[in-house]
């Protein structure tokens, strides 16, 4: 490597790691509110801090009435049930330039695109996922799918990360 890639790619480091360090910062002011959701109606993301395992053991504790998890659970089913509910036909894809509303051969590839999708997204862990990130949605507000590639099945990852992984 010679010295002026070295000092690009410093360059590159130091604009990321400022950009970091902003969005923690316009993340910090949150921490409070996200941590009291956490504590009592969300515990299932309890863990805000990485080295923080005392919160996640006592996760739950400070809850004592049942009803706002269950309005959570009643928000989020809902939400799925309703919206990309697999055995419901959810998605439906249509031509973006309004002068192929009429082309058949377009119509038909559309069609077996979406069926391919839908497809896709039952044989991996999408709804699984999406489940999980309702849940995060409804409580917190904000979510992350990550969607990485399934080498060895051939077929996509969703993983939604914990808040505390992401910045937005």
């Amino acid at each position: 490597m010679n010295i002026a890639e070295k000092r690009r790619q410093d360059e590159l480091a130091s604009r990321y790691l400022a950009r970091f360090k902003e969005l923690r910062e316009v993340k910090e002011p949150m921490l409070p509110i996200i941590r009291e959701i956490v504590d009592y109606l969300y515990p299932a993301r309890a863990g805000l801090d990485f080295d923080d395992d005392t919160r996640i053991s006592s996760a739950g504790e400070l809850i004592f009435d049942g009803e706002p998890l269950a309005a959570l659970a009643r928000l989020k089913d809902g939400l799925f049930g309703w919206l990309v509910n697999p055995s419901l036909d959810w998605l439906k894809l249509t031509p973006s330039n309004r002068k192929y509303d009429q082309n058949e051969l377009a119509a038909k590839y559309l069609e077996e695109l979406q069926s391919e999708v839908l497809e896709m997204f039952a044989r991996s862990n999408f709804y699984d996922s999406l489940s999980q990130d309702f849940g995060d949605c409804a409580a917190l507000g904000t979510s992350v799918i990550l969607v990485e590639k399934d080498e060895k099945n051939k077929r996509p990852a969703y993983v939604p990360l914990h808040i505390r992984e992401f910045y937005i």
